[in-house]
């Protein structure tokens, strides 16, 4: 076996300090100014030799694993997750020399497990994102831990990156009620007998509820467990007394609204109006695309590591003020009619035309 390049080895090969050679590989960091051809020199002798940084003996002379921990609070294999929070935070964490551990626990039987993998992780911080109702279990234990911790998508007045949904449903619902909607429920769809209690059920619920009183109409609000209340579900939301819109909890439902609109012979927007919230991927696939509410993950995960990183330079586990975004609307055909396109402009106003002679002859 070849034996490992070290970073002494190297210093030998271009005749320079070891203190030189540190800084001309990791000029980000640098405290001492190094030529611009002296770090290209160093450089190509580093690919040259295959010398690879040796993660431990940095850790001991920065007193930092330059490891972010990356973890989504849920049980079991999540259904889906939102793609931008991972990318965000790899991207951020690539500027700026850092790596990301991806951390899981085993589900069943985690709480054991939790303490060893946090502890066993060599980790600078941790980006928790709260997508379980399990989540204030391990919150008691990150808040004993050494390390900074920031949420995402969790609502708390520090050390917290989540979206004002309050505003974001408020605005869901006006674009219902500016299409001229009056009848318009707020809908969520388990699939499973829990409740999950995220912050944004109920903010979501307090924005709709909020424009729809502005807006002098009744709120109405449905939860349904599928596919045990799919009877209910069905009568309520497609039957004769059937609302003129939607807003559901999230794209998720919404996808799974239009599937129960077409099977009882509804088309959105002809028949019922129907709109998600997250713009994630259902939203954008769906046979019917779905207006929604787009959160910003990439640049959430990226803030959240910039308080991570301001964290880490403090040297501190203090609070830091939570960073707040807000959801933007995304009209899409669910909502809204399809303009007519010009050439079925042109049959219509030909249609309205005298026939010429041919045609009188021919019919």
């Amino acid at each position: 076996m070849n034996k490992r390049v070290t970073i002494k080895d190297l210093a030998q090969e271009v005749g320079l300090s070891l203190g030189a050679v540190s800084q001309a590989l990791n000029p980000r960091e640098s405290t001492i100014k190094v030529r611009e051809e002296t770090i290209q020199r160093v450089q190509a002798a580093a690919r040259r030799m295959g010398y690879r940084p040796h993660a431990g003996a940095s850790s001991i002379r920065s007193k930092h694993f330059q490891n972010i921990g990356y973890f989504m609070a849920s049980t079991g294999i999540p259904d889906y997750e939102p793609v931008g929070y991972s990318i965000g935070l790899h991207d951020a964490a690539l500027e700026h020399n850092f790596r990301v551990t991806l951390i899981r626990l085993p589900s069943g039987k985690f709480k054991n497990a939790i303490s060893r993998v946090f502890r066993e992780a060599h980790l600078d911080a941790m980006v928790m994102v709260n997508a379980s109702i399990l989540f204030s279990e391990y919150k008691d234990i990150l808040q004993t831990s050494d390390f900074p911790v920031i949420y995402l998508n969790d609502k708390q007045d520090n050390n917290s990156v989540y979206t004002d949904d309050i505003l974001g449903a408020k605005r869901a619902t006006e674009h219902l009620i500016q299409r001229g909607h009056r009848s318009i429920y707020f809908v969520k769809i388990n699939n499973a007998p829990v409740v999950d209690l995220h912050y944004s059920i109920a903010d979501r619920i307090q924005g709709y509820t909020e424009a729809m009183h502005t807006a002098k109409l009744k709120p109405v609000i449905k939860a349904y467990t599928y596919p045990q209340q799919e009877g209910p579900l069905l009568d309520e939301l497609f039957g004769r007394d059937k609302p003129e819109a939607i807003l559901a909890y999230c794209d998720a439902d919404a996808a799974q609204l239009l599937k129960f609109a077409y099977h009882q012979g509804l088309h959105a927007p002809e028949d019922i109006a129907i709109m998600g919230y997250n713009d994630d991927i259902f939203s954008r696939h769906c046979w019917v695309t779905l207006s929604t509410m787009h959160i910003p993950t990439y640049d959430m995960a990226q803030a959240a590591f910039r308080m991570v990183l301001a964290q880490i330079d403090e040297n501190s586990n203090g609070p830091t003020d939570s960073c707040v975004f807000v959801p933007e609307l995304i009209v899409r055909a669910s909502t809204e009619r399809e303009k007519e396109t010009e050439k079925e402009k042109e049959r219509a106003k030909g249609s309205e035309l005298p026939l010429d002679p041919l045609q009188v002859a021919i019919l």
